[in-house]
C-alpha cells in the first residue's frame, strides 16, 4: 500500500498508523475496531486522508 511507504518516509503519527492498520483489515473489523476507525479517521491531517484515498 502506498500509504505505508509514505508513512515510513515522513514519520506518520500513531493515529495515522492505526488508521492504516485498520483499513488494511477492513471489512474484517470487529465492532469496536470499526467504531475506532470511524472515530479517528476525521481527525487525520488532510494530507494523510489524501494519500490514503
Amino acid at each position: 500500500m502506498a500509504t505505508r511507504a509514505y508513512s515510513r518516509l515522513r514519520g506518520a503519527s500513531q493515529r495515522t498508523q492505526e488508521t492504516e492498520n485498520l483499513l488494511a483489515r477492513y471489512p474484517r473489523l470487529g465492532e469496536q475496531e470499526l467504531a475506532r476507525l470511524i472515530e479517528i479517521f476525521p481527525a487525520l491531517p488532510p494530507i494523510d486522508k489524501a494519500v490514503i484515498a
